[in-house]
């Protein structure tokens, strides 16, 4: 019989996963090609090294958050013995705080304004009670944030509150964003009442939906379904993404860095084979492709197929820096694992703490920190003005108290498709007209997955559920819902 050939472009997490639900739940003697531009694979998963000065980092907040599909998760969990895996569960699984109002805020993620005057918090709370009022079952979802806010809180707290907070950290109006920018942003709640009110008030899922807990630390287990995150003892997520890539290799994958697509056929409505360029070396054509699963993104897969988008314009990303540091001293966070800056004017997105969450990576070099950093229009692009206004920052949101206690400082800039894509609603319509135009090729053995390949899919464990079901459908065993 002729053996399967399933190839895969990307060797990020999506790609090197792919290729191990296909190994262990799909085909065990199949050929699996993963191509990958760069020489190293991993992607936003793999590390900065700043040689012998710095050492290695994280590219910002990086854990593994359980899919919930048991399959997936312990093919990821598998690849280290229990015994070298942080685990965080319950209220520990995910310890997020913000800077906002001028303090830090490290008792809940969600925006607190139990301090506002009281003839306005009434106002808020009236016209949230409102729209709880006038929620209507089932309904779908307003397209632009703006449009999502008024309808989850009325006009009180989308025009005083998030508003300003979206304006931030996206430099555009809410009404110029996507609606999916709230769950990426996490802005889906706000806190208005102490922990006994709330215990009453949880009770309606309509408030529920709306309001934060006070204590992120005492959150009560209102939760559907028991979803951990997991990180290396061993500070750095690349030792991970090394032995996943040595796992895939280890079960006969094929890995090709430093190669790109050069040309795809296309016979009888499906990818039939593809042309290989290696950066240094021949064109390697594989034939006969089985199916095509592209974790790359959607336009470098319109590109390939030969999809005309030149017609469609997008909104650029601000220019970003991964801005590093090693502290003599943990740096002013409490236990949060990372923060949102929401104060306008700063150029700083999150601040992460990784001590807080991996204690191995505090060593004697010193306790490291990242500041993921998006500039302005018209700010400097040099190095040294970037580490220079992130650590500015660093000390008006109190984490360090002075900068002799900075050991260490390095900044990388965000590559091409690196970091928090721009969730604008030009964007977001750009990608829907992607999808369609791809779709409407009707290729049977093609399968888009990673990040936005499907409007719904986000996170990594979208991504993740998302890529299963794909790999899974084709035997009939199961179905992307």
């Amino acid at each position: 019989m002729t053996q399967s050939k399933f190839v895969i472009v990307g060797g990020g997490i999506a790609g090197l996963m792919i290729a191990r639900m296909i190994r262990a739940h799909r085909d065990d003697r199949a050929e699996i090609f993963i191509i990958e531009r760069e020489s190293h694979f991993g992607g936003q998963y793999s590390c900065v090294d700043y040689g012998d000065d710095g050492g290695r980092f994280d590219h910002g907040m990086h854990v593994y958050y359980d899919s919930c599909i048991p399959e997936v998760d312990k093919l990821f969990t598998s690849i280290l013995p229990d015994t070298e895996w942080n685990v965080y569960e319950q209220n520990l699984k995910d310890v997020a705080g913000i800077f906002v109002n001028g303090r830090l805020q490290t008792h809940t993620p969600w925006v607190d304004l139990r301090d506002w005057p009281e003839d306005q918090a009434r106002a808020a709370f009236a016209d949230l009670l409102l729209a709880v009022r006038d929620q209507k079952p089932k309904s779908d979802p307003p397209e632009d944030a703006y449009s999502w806010l008024m309808r989850h809180y009325g006009r009180t707290l989308t025009d005083h509150v998030y508003v300003p907070i979206l304006q931030k950290l996206y430099y555009h109006h809410a009404s110029d964003l996507s609606s999916q920018v709230i769950k990426i942003s996490a802005l889906n709640r706000v806190v208005m009442f102490g922990e006994p009110v709330m215990l009453d008030l949880m009770k309606s899922e309509g408030l529920r939906a709306r309001l934060g807990y006070p204590d992120q630390y005492t959150l009560p287990p209102y939760r559907s379904n028991n979803q951990r995150a997991v990180y290396p003892k061993q500070y750095g997520f690349y030792r991970a993404m090394d032995r996943l890539r040595e796992a895939v290799e280890e079960e006969g994958a094929r890995l090709m860095p430093n190669s790109i697509v050069d040309s795809l056929t296309m016979r009888d409505g499906r990818i039939d084979s593809l042309r290989v360029r290696p950066k240094n070396g021949e064109t390697i054509e594989i034939n006969g492709v089985t199916e095509l699963y592209w974790t790359s993104g959607l336009p470098p897969l319109a590109k390939s197929l030969g999809v005309d988008f030149a017609d469609l314009s997008v909104d650029a990303r601000p220019a970003g820096w991964y801005v590093h540091f090693l502290l003599d001293k943990p740096p002013a966070m409490d236990r949060l694992y990372y923060f949102y800056s929401f104060a306008p004017g700063t150029r700083t997105f999150r601040v992460t703490n990784y001590s807080a969450y991996c204690p191995g990576a505090a060593t004697e070099r010193g306790y490291p920190l990242c500041v993921e950093y998006w500039a302005n229009p018209g700010d400097s692009v040099e190095v040294s003005d970037v580490i220079e206004k992130a650590t500015h920052e660093l000390e008006g949101f109190g984490v360090i108290s002075g900068r002799a206690g900075i050991r260490y400082c390095n900044a990388e800039r965000v590559g091409l498709g690196g970091g928090v894509p721009l969730p604008t609603l030009k964007n977001s319509r750009a990608l829907a007209i992607l999808r369609a135009r791809i779709s409407e090729l009707g290729l049977a053995n093609l399968r888009p997955a990673g990040v936005m390949a499907e409007p719904d899919v986000f996170f990594v464990p979208e991504v993740l559920a998302d890529a299963w079901h794909k790999v899974m459908s084709p035997g009939g065993r199961a179905a992307r819902q």
